[in-house]
């Protein structure tokens, strides 16, 4: 069997850069949705740490638009978890220097 060799950073970058155009064109404003939670932190929205962008509450309601997930029928429940945990782990990336998705985008072209 042949070892299976790690991607490049460009095949990494290039990779998440589909995630980003396809959850973008599948969720209109979502990063614009995703700013204005992280401002509703500790204000209308419960506090957080610090290091964390954005809970998987706030991926969740994004995708669901605010819906309970367990109101939508199982075959579609699989597709937007995928989708939650994508986005989910999409903010998980942002390090801390970077202070926007826009910001996160750059960099991500920047490897390629």
């Amino acid at each position: 069997m042949a070892p299976v060799s790690s991607p490049t950073h460009a095949e990494t970058a290039a990779r998440l850069s589909g995630y980003l155009a396809h959850d973008a064109a599948a969720y209109p404003g979502l990063w614009q949705l995703a700013e204005r939670l992280r401002s509703q932190r500790g204000k209308q929205l419960p506090q957080w740490a610090p290091w964390c962008y954005l809970p998987m509450a706030g991926a969740t309601a994004i995708v669901t638009r605010g819906r309970d997930l367990q109101q939508f029928p199982v075959a579609d429940v699989f597709r937007l978890s995928r989708d939650i945990s994508i986005i989910s782990a999409l903010c998980a990336l942002l390090p801390a220097q970077v202070r926007s998705f826009t910001e996160l985008v750059l960099a991500f072209k920047k490897l390629v």
